[in-house]
């Protein structure tokens, strides 16, 4: 069964991730779902795309931050922080074994 992602353009954006794709992470507690999203930037005084994913439950969290839809990755809970955030580490040899 498959649900829908459907982002609510409301005030409040955590109420957007009501429903979303079945993924691995229904089954596998070892594996969790992080998003890109935007987060205030006092400097510029804009909305900047933060750079790393989190969790929804991460990103809750932060203050005037929104997640930001079609940007959702699965990893395993072990590559996330103490703050449940997601920073894939690049390289110039593609993925990491």
């Amino acid at each position: 069964m498959v649900r829908q992602q459907q982002p609510d353009t409301g005030a409040d954006n955590m109420t957007a991730w009501k429903t979303r794709p079945a993924t691995r992470t229904d089954t596998d507690p070892n594996i969790v779902t992080v998003f890109n999203y935007r987060v205030f930037d006092p400097q510029s005084c804009e909305m900047q795309v933060a750079t790393r994913k989190a969790t929804l439950e991460a990103i809750a969290k932060i203050a005037l931050a929104e997640p930001l839809a079609g940007t959702s990755e699965e990893v395993p809970r072990s590559a996330l922080d103490a703050q449940g955030c997601y920073r894939r580490v690049a390289t110039a040899w593609g993925e990491l074994a």
